[in-house]
């Protein structure tokens, strides 16, 4: 072999995120890293990679889990989307034209998911081809996205759209600001927390939106969960306040609450567990039936929890801006 002489040359990607940047021996394989900071595990006698690392590099701004394929779906403050499975670690990519700016907001159903970014659209991916589409273009900014059976419904600054399939049936003008939105396991509702302090909730018949009745908080409601029958509604706000209601009437004690923001709510599978996460880096765990705080999780993330999600009674997923996800074990009695 003469000195200078490439012996095998390994083949990447023609995007620009496929510029590879340094590369090392670990053992018997070749590392490299390319422009998005994937590592990729290389052999001699193979061209392509055996194995890609995938990873965010900035701050994890969403996050969605889907029970279908026991996968969760992240995505950053650049517009990039990646597929997890739950129990490996495993990470799979997405094609086609992405975001091209931060994403704000997940939803899944029926094995499609739907995301927003500052960039005003949305986009219908289905999980099987992860193609994105070239997305639908949206009246105004969004900030949150809600979807069940083949509805979705985004909350934008001044108007809530209706979406079914990939057409906009519906816009709702929203005067009062739309900041968070979530829809009742049977589609028959939708909670859309307001600039206003308020909690609207509509009734939902075919994708047209009709408001029901408010619900008042003491600062912007910033998220909003329906319980697994329906029955309730969880609102959290800026005034660190989290609270329970049953139609108007509110069903939860003083004490839920929380250091700063509330940025996210989710119940559990069996709805007797309310999770809370936000800007305070932590996140806790209420009782329904006991009405009171029975877990709290410090420094969960540095710089505030962005997302929280029951997998089941004992298993939940926190993300945040430390460009972490975490599995988390409870074990409440």
């Amino acid at each position: 072999m003469d000195l200078g002489t490439a012996t095998f040359t390994f083949r990447f990607g023609e995007a620009l995120e496929d510029q590879q940047l340094g590369c090392l021996w670990q053992g018997n394989d070749i590392l490299s890293i390319n422009l998005n900071g994937d590592i990729s595990y290389l052999t001699p006698d193979n061209e392509r990679p055996t194995r890609v690392i995938m990873g965010h590099t900035k701050s994890i701004e969403a996050m969605v889990y889907n029970s279908k394929n026991d996968h969760f779906y992240t995505a950053d403050r650049e517009g990039r989307i990646i597929g997890w499975d739950r129990l490996t670690a495993q990470t799979v990519s997405f094609t086609g034209p992405a975001h091209k700016t931060k994403i704000c907001g997940l939803a899944v159903s029926n094995n499609v998911l739907y995301s927003i970014s500052l960039d005003d659209t949305l986009k219908v991916t289905p999980l099987e081809s992860r193609v994105f589409a070239v997305g639908i273009q949206l009246p105004s900014q969004p900030v949150a996205v809600a979807a069940n059976g083949n509805l979705v419904f985004v909350a934008c600054r001044d108007v809530i759209v209706t979406v079914q399939g990939t057409q906009i049936i519906q816009k709702s003008p929203a005067a009062w600001g739309p900041a968070c939105i979530a829809i009742s396991p049977d589609g028959s509702q939708v909670a859309v927390g307001g600039n206003d302090k308020q909690l609207h909730v509509f009734s939902n018949a075919n994708g047209t939106l009709s408001q029901s009745y408010t619900n008042a908080h003491d600062g912007v409601v910033s998220s909003v969960a329906f319980s697994p029958n329906g029955k309730l509604i969880a609102g959290g706000d800026t005034d660190r306040q989290i609270k329970l209601w049953d139609r108007n009437t509110k069903v939860s004690g003083s004490a839920w609450g929380m250091g700063a923001r509330v940025d996210t709510l989710h119940f559990s599978p069996s709805g007797e567990f309310v999770l809370s996460a936000g800007l305070d880096s932590c996140f806790m765990v209420w009782s329904v039936s006991k009405n009171a705080r029975v877990h709290e999780q410090r420094n969960a993330h540095m710089g505030g929890v962005k997302a929280a999600q029951f997998v089941d009674e004992s298993t939940l997923l926190t993300t945040g801006q430390d460009l972490v996800t975490k599995s988390w074990g409870l074990n409440i009695r």
